[in-house]
């Protein structure tokens, strides 16, 4: 902890690394964090897990805080954030200490994309997802609109490419689905799979 005084909080974290008994293993957290009552800012941010990667150059925010607000969510008014690429490498069995099934899926996921938005909307751009040895890739955005109302929270897809094998969905379902014969017929129907523009 750099500084912190009533109005302004600067840590900069060099190496945190834990193992839980559980069997979780967090083997590096580090990043800086400035803050102040009118903007943020997330840089040199970096996790990584026996086999799980996630960076973040930079994310930074601006609003103006309010202090008397009584619901949190309230607090930072006009708030807009936005940042340069996050880029992850995505091992789940290194999750699974909090969900044993994570076990069985034993491909990497690689995602990379650029976040931006406000109080109420989230922007994932330029989102790129590999997997399964690139035998299926995504390369799309995603939008978040009225996130914090659960009676109007939408999330809307644009797909610029989709690309997959039969073998890559066959093992896929047979990783994380009971009875992936029942699927395989559908997978044998559909072959490969190439779809480009926006869908």
């Amino acid at each position: 902890l750099k500084k912190l005084t009533k109005d302004t909080l600067n840590i900069n974290l060099k190496k945190l690394s834990f193992e839980e008994s559980s069997g979780f293993i967090l083997k590096q957290l580090k990043f800086r964090f400035i803050a102040n009552p009118y903007k943020a800012s997330l840089t040199q941010f970096e996790t990584s897990l026996p086999a799980t990667t996630v960076r973040i150059d930079s994310l930074s925010a601006t609003y103006k805080f309010t202090e008397t607000e009584p619901q949190f969510k309230n607090k930072f008014k006009n708030l807009k954030f936005g940042g340069k690429p996050i880029k992850a490498t995505i091992f789940l069995p290194d999750l699974s200490a909090f969900n044993n099934n994570l076990n069985k899926i034993d491909f990497p996921v690689s995602i990379s994309t650029i976040l931006s938005g406000t109080k109420d909307h989230l922007n994932a751009d330029s989102i790129k997802i590999k997997l399964f040895d690139n035998n299926i890739t995504f390369t799309g955005k995603i939008n978040a609109n009225n996130i914090l109302d659960k009676n109007k929270r939408n999330i809307n897809t644009t797909i610029y490419k989709l690309s997959t094998t039969k073998e890559a969905i066959n093992h896929i379902l047979e990783k994380s689905v009971k009875h992936p014969e029942q699927f395989k017929i559908y997978t044998a129907m559909a072959g490969n799979m190439n779809l480009d523009g926006f869908i």
